[in-house]
Order: structure tokens, then C-alpha cells, then sequence
């Protein structure tokens, strides 16, 4: 089972091929991750890990992004992404932050969710998204997601958004 930690940093796992820009102790491959086609084949990976890494990327090659972590995993892998919250102070005090992200930001790249414009089609299903939060996480679970988003969020900011992603080929 091979398995890929993209932009893992100092979060090195072990068992996983850990993929990062910086040539630090532990990186198995050195890539700048803003640069496409990553240095794999198609249909390689079983499981692929995103955390804390896509809001560092360039936004404007989001889709690329997601069609290139479409690529090189193989048919049902799960790809985990975290990023933050757009409420949580880090998300847009961070000098390398380039994007921020709300509960639904991701919809559209998943065929399994109803409602919204797809700008890709036939290559993800959402399996699982929940957004954390360090505290007044029982009143914030009073309202629904999009009341919480436009009218508490930055009263009783989240910390992350996890999604939980199924290739599809």
C-alpha cells in the first residue's frame, strides 16, 4: 500500500513517501509543490494526505491541483485534506496563505454534492467534511453550517475544515 504525504514539512510519517519543496531532514522527494506534474506516475497511491498544504498553493492552479491529485492516485483511494478556516485568525494572518476556505469551498470538485456549479466532474466523491473547533464548539453546533458561517463565525472562529475525498476513474 503506498501512500503520499503532500507538503508534509516537519509532519513526517512514517510508511508514507513524504513530499515537501524544503530539502529537510526525513523528505523522501523534493518538489516544488506549485509545479505540476508531481514526480509520480499515474495510479500510484492508495491514500494521499493534504494537511495544512493547499492554502500555501498557488490559487489560481486549484483545479490543476485537483486534476494532478486525481492522476496519481489509483481508482478509490482516499485523499485527506485540512485546511483552515477562513474565521481562525491563522488562516489569514499567515504570510504564505493564499486562500481561504469556508465549510463548502471544496463542494465543487465533488459529483456526490447536490446544489452547486462542478468544476470537475466525474473525479471525486465526498466521503466525509467536518469543521473542528477548539471552543464553543456545542454552541456553534446550534446552527446550521451556513448560519454559523455568516453570522457567528468570527465570534466563535473554527480552527480547520477535514474532507475526506474518493477518487473516482
Amino acid at each position: 500500500m503506498l501512500r503520499l504525504n503532500v507538503g508534509c514539512g516537519s509532519d513526517l510519517k512514517e510508511g508514507w513517501i513524504n513530499l515537501d519543496f524544503y530539502n529537510a531532514s526525513g523528505v523522501d522527494v523534493i518538489h516544488n509543490l506549485n509545479e505540476l506534474p508531481y514526480p509520480f506516475k499515474d495510479n500510484t497511491f492508495d491514500e494521499i494526505l493534504c494537511l495544512h498544504v493547499i492554502e500555501h498553493l498557488n490559487p489560481q492552479e486549484h483545479i490543476e491541483l485537483f486534476k494532478e491529485l486525481h492522476r496519481i492516485p489509483k481508482q478509490g483511494a482516499v485523499i485527506t485534506v485540512k485546511v483552515p478556516h477562513f474565521s481562525t485568525v491563522i488562516a489569514k494572518s499567515h504570510f504564505t496563505h493564499y486562500k481561504l476556505f469556508g465549510f463548502r469551498t471544496l463542494d465543487v470538485i465533488c459529483d456526490n454534492l447536490p446544489g452547486t456549479e462542478k468544476y470537475l466532474i466525474g473525479y471525486f466523491d465526498e466521503l466525509f467534511k467536518e469543521i473542528h473547533f477548539d471552543k464553543a464548539k456545542k454552541v456553534c453546533r446550534l446552527f446550521s453550517i451556513d448560519h454559523y458561517e455568516k453570522l457567528i463565525s468570527y465570534l466563535f472562529p473554527a480552527t480547520e475544515i477535514e474532507v475526506k475525498l474518493r477518487v473516482k476513474k
